[in-house]
């Protein structure tokens, strides 16, 4: 089996991840070739595709949201991500046990008590009604099971009903609490079986973060195994080895850039998928930085990548009418790259931060 090195790994995941040269794909598209999007916090997604797409505007993202085309829901590693509407109704069947796992593990014996099978069925028929949100959802589920907490009762049938939230959740100015609703009824299409779900999910991952070990598709997916799924797509995979000699899969014939690539400066937002991608982070996030950007609780810093490594982190500040972007790097950078740095930093603030009268980015050295 080939080896492949670590720059050979960055520039790979760099280009399936659209940060080597931006995409003048739709926004759909781009989701979809992403496996998703992280959306812990509702502007993370459009700094993501701003990082990855040509002349990308908001109103593209939420437009798609409010078409029925994108929707955030409860997927990998049972955590908020925006998706496609056909990934969506193949991966939630496929993730389904996932969901029920990380419910019982988080509640406990709190969950042992619930019957979820009387639960599901009528929180499904309260939710099918219209669209609500997670407070009703508990108010009506505090009735219907006296005594139990009305979080985990809520949380209980989202692990087992395939729900989504509805526009206008999820848009770049969205606060408060979601709606939510059935998602092959917001989609208009069934579901798909588990099985096909399982191995398209196990394909578009490579597709998008390829080449991985199936330890890195564990820590990405949050499913427990993938040995009779990899039986079922062992035709579209080839497999190589890193530098430490762990095999890795890919799909046979999936470009694999040069590993000298020349990389822009890219600037990352909190949660990107970039960073959650691997079990290894080492292809993107040198391990002498994990715990400056990996921060207690999985919470993951915005960073930005010089060379396609990240290299340091940044935050906006506003002040009064003005905004300001602090960028911090890890080490020293060579004047070059803190010109390309700074010159990307002003147009990000620019794009997230239109409403200010003023603008200034600021390098700490």
């Amino acid at each position: 089996m080939e080896r492949l090195t670590l720059r050979a790994l960055n520039r790979a995941t760099l280009a399936r991840q659209l940060l080597i040269e931006r995409s003048p794909i739709a926004v759909p598209q781009a989701v979809e070739q992403l496996a998703g999007l992280n959306a812990q916090h509702s502007r993370s997604p459009y700094i993501s595709l701003w990082s990855r797409l040509v002349g990308f505007d908001r109103e593209e993202l939420t437009q798609a949201l409010s078409q029925r085309l994108v929707a955030r829901a409860t997927l990998m590693r049972s955590t908020q991500h925006l998706v496609s509407s056909r990934d969506y109704l193949s991966w939630r069947p496929a993730l389904q046990e996932t969901l029920l796992r990380a419910f019982r593990g988080y509640f406990g014996a709190e969950a042992s008590r619930i019957d979820l099978a009387r639960l599901s069925a009528a929180a499904y028929a309260y939710l099918a009604e219209q669209p609500r949100t997670f407070p009703e959802l508990q108010a009506f589920l505090a009735i219907l099971v006296p005594g139990e907490n009305p979080a985990s009762l809520s949380f209980a049938a989202r692990a087992v009903l395939p729900l989504v939230q509805v526009h206008p959740a999820g848009t770049w100015r969205f606060s408060g609490s979601p709606a939510y609703f059935p998602g092959e009824t917001w989609f208009g299409q069934p579901l798909a079986p588990p099985e096909e779900g399982r191995c398209q999910l196990v394909l578009r991952y490579l597709a998008s973060f390829g080449p991985a070990t199936r330890a890195d598709f564990l820590s990405w997916s949050g499913m427990a195994g993938l040995r009779d799924v990899e039986k079922e797509v062992s035709q579209h995979l080839q497999t190589y080895t890193d530098e430490m000699g762990h095999e890795l899969l890919d799909i046979a014939g999936a470009p694999m850039p040069d590993a000298d690539t020349p990389v822009p400066v890219r600037l990352l937002p909190d949660w990107d998928n970039l960073l959650l991608g691997h079990a290894d982070r080492t292809r993107v996030l040198p391990e002498a930085y994990r715990k400056q950007v990996i921060q207690t609780g999985g919470h993951v810093r915005p960073t930005f990548l010089v060379d396609g490594f990240v290299a340091g982190i940044w935050k906006i500040e506003r002040r009064g009418k003005r905004a300001a972007l602090v960028l911090s790097p890890f080490q020293a950078l060579t004047p070059s790259a803190e010109a390309a740095l700074v010159e990307e930093g002003e147009r990000l603030l620019r794009f997230a931060e239109d409403e200010s009268l003023a603008f200034a980015v600021e390098l700490v050295r």
